[in-house]
């Protein structure tokens, strides 16, 4: 069967702030939830990569097969950025994000951005340029 990508996919990021001690500096607990969050939310999780700094924070970043989540912890500081990008469709990734951020329950999110982002040629003429593809 041949797949075929909607026209559209949807990133979502944003920094939480004021995230508990016991949450942020357990990166077993913050990657399982995520994979069980993203489970419940029909991703399919190809790779899984996690990688501790001396500083204490750490990186981890899941490969989906509708494309890819990523968090990176600044535990000194109770700060996590957040990145989930997913080439499902327009409205995809929120009720990760929303599941995820429940979890975490942080005190303050900053720089928060939902966008549509276009994949498909044609889509992107129809809808963002005043020319047809060649």
């Amino acid at each position: 069967m041949d797949y075929k990508s909607p026209p559209v996919g949807n990133e979502i990021s944003c920094g939480f702030h004021g995230i508990r001690n016991d949450i942020i500096n357990d990166k077993d607990f913050l990657k399982n939830n995520l994979e069980k969050i993203l489970k419940e939310d029909n991703f399919g999780i190809r790779k899984i990569l996690m990688d501790q700094f001396e500083t204490g924070g750490f990186s981890l970043m899941i490969t989906l097969e509708e494309s890819h989540v990523a968090i990176h912890t600044y535990p000194e500081k109770n700060y996590m950025y957040f990145s989930i990008y997913s080439c499902r469709g327009p409205e995809d990734a929120r009720k990760v994000y929303k599941s995820f951020k429940e979890m975490i329950n942080p005190k303050k999110i900053s720089s928060y951005t939902d966008k549509r982002i276009p994949i498909d040629e044609n889509y992107i003429s129809e809808n963002f340029l005043n020319e047809k593809p060649s």
